[in-house]
């Protein structure tokens, strides 16, 4: 059964953050108009023109303590797009002190649209017919909202993972900004707002998977 979200579900669609990148020594980011804030003394700095921030992340080994990962700082451009390695985003990055406190995690921010246009072509085959793309984006909206409303990572967890889910194949994989195309833009917008719901009309966990073994119940 599918339904519409409504004011009574989320008051506004929620922005969603994946984790993209674990465990890295350095992190370097480039965009253009950057707005930089360090969360431990809240110091915000703008860059103009093209600017690259760079984090030595293992510094952090024998200076730092953290017994949960803690934000160390966010990153955005307001004009343009955000770079992280070889890969191109649009909204927010934020980095995150590693498990380990010798290395940081990277965790993406953006709209729910954003996301799910660019994930369609690494969860199935672009080139499919744009109903099945449709059907694609309503399960994987589903199954990133109701991680979103229920917390289920943090929860698991014990504390605030400051991330709703991973971008691997243990959640859902996450694809940049180039890797939308026309047709997932399209199949994301004509689908905006549904999601699969129960007979009593709550969000369900969906799961879906592109080989099943042969069974889908053991």
């Amino acid at each position: 059964m599918c339904s519409i979200i409504t004011p009574s579900c989320f008051a506004s669609i929620p922005k969603i953050r994946v984790l993209i990148n674990k465990s890295l020594k350095k992190v370097m980011i480039k965009g253009k108009d950057i707005m930089r804030t360090f969360h431990f003394n809240d110091d915000v700095a703008r860059f103009p023109g093209s600017k690259i921030v760079k984090f030595n992340c293992d510094r952090l080994k024998g200076k730092v303590s953290f017994e949960r990962p803690q934000m160390l700082a966010s990153l955005a451009s307001h004009s343009g797009l955000i770079t992280v390695g070889d890969k191109k985003f649009k909204g927010s990055l934020h980095i995150l002190t590693a498990k380990n406190n010798k290395s940081c995690d990277v965790v993406y921010e953006s709209s729910i649209d954003d996301y799910l246009s660019s994930l369609l072509t690494k969860e199935m085959n672009a080139a499919w017919p744009i109903e099945a793309l449709k059907a694609q984006a309503v399960a994987a909206r589903t199954y990133a909202l109701h991680k979103i409303e229920s917390k289920q990572v943090s929860v698991s967890a014990g504390f605030d993972k400051h991330y709703h889910l991973e971008s691997s194949e243990k959640h859902q994989v996450a694809g940049q900004y180039f890797d939308a195309t026309k047709e997932t833009r399209l199949a994301t917008k004509s689908t905006r707002g549904y999601v699969l719901v129960g007979p009593k009309g709550k969000m369900n966990s969906v799961f879906f998977h592109a080989k099943c073994g042969g069974r889908t119940l053991v």
